[in-house]
């Protein structure tokens, strides 16, 4: 199946709407993260702890990143899956 201009055209559009939202959604995830490190001195005061541990708080949110990324994928898939599979059971 070839795929005609205007077909090549909206594709290349979308990708580009996909990206740049992307980026955008990325950008406003960064800011609560970056932020920490200049409330760390206050928020170990605050608590009374030391800064191996605030660095290991701060830290967190990366790994958790790190490591559930991986499956956002899969999980993603099945959940596509799973919706498709109820849409079309119930229209039988």
């Amino acid at each position: 199946m070839s795929l005609n201009m205007e077909q090549i055209s909206v594709k290349r559009k979308n990708i580009v709407l996909l990206v740049v939202g992307i980026m955008l959604f990325a950008s406003t995830l960064r800011v609560p993260l970056t932020s920490i490190g200049s409330l760390v001195p206050i928020i170990r005061d605050t608590l009374g702890v030391s800064s191996t541990i605030m660095g290991l708080v701060s830290t967190l949110p990366l790994l958790a990143f790190a490591f559930i990324s991986p499956f956002v994928l899969a999980v993603w898939e099945w959940k596509e899956l799973f919706s498709y599979q109820c849409l079309y059971s119930r229209s039988e």
